[in-house]
């Protein structure tokens, strides 16, 4: 939802064109990446025992998109490191007061250091580095076009998990990385 949130947001706040190809790129990377997650894991994505938690994961893709609005402006302003130093200084203080209490039952001695550095590794490339490049993404392309490649994750998971030996390419995958390279051609290429 996140890329069509991001389209129809760009088109009120910067009067971006919604132009046929765009729209087509948008429905074909959701098609695929439903496809993969629902046809992998074979559950209805409205089930009423799944539709709080796709009522939160809704919400974290409105407010998502309204970043990716938000921030665009001040790229033509500010260099990438000092508006990402902001975000996630601003973001520490907010989840700070929600989350310190968990933090410090954190067992930081009993963990070996193989577990420190994995979790390093999310926390330094899987999300402050992705938010970087986003944010120099943001400097020359659209904020559609950037919310866009949020469909290759689910793609670049089970191209991991492949590559790992704990699953095995079959047609759906297939099918549903054809649909989301094609909605990625279509909203990053199309003509202005």
């Amino acid at each position: 939802t996140n890329p069509v949130l991001v389209l129809v947001l760009s088109a009120i706040v910067f009067k971006e064109k919604l132009t046929s190809l765009k729209i087509l790129g948008i429905a074909l990377g959701a098609a695929g990446a439903i496809y993969l997650i629902a046809g992998k894991v074979g559950v209805n994505l409205m089930e009423s025992d799944t539709s709080l938690g796709n009522l939160f994961i809704f919400i974290n893709a409105s407010s998502y998109a309204f970043y990716l609005i938000l921030v665009k402006p001040l790229m033509s302003k500010y260099n990438a490191l000092t508006v990402i130093k902001w975000v996630f200084l601003f973001g520490w203080i907010f989840v700070l007061p929600f989350g310190f209490h968990q933090f410090q039952e954190i067992p930081w001695s009993s963990m070996g250091s193989i577990i420190l550095a994995e979790t390093a590794f999310v926390v330094v490339f899987t999300t402050f580095v992705a938010y970087l490049f986003n944010i120099f993404a943001m400097k020359t392309v659209s904020s559609t076009t950037v919310s866009i490649y949020i469909y290759l994750q689910p793609l670049f998971a089970t191209l991991s998990s492949i590559a790992v030996g704990k699953d095995m390419l079959n047609w759906t995958q297939v099918i549903a990385a054809l649909l989301i390279f094609s909605g990625v051609y279509f909203v990053s290429f199309s003509k202005r």
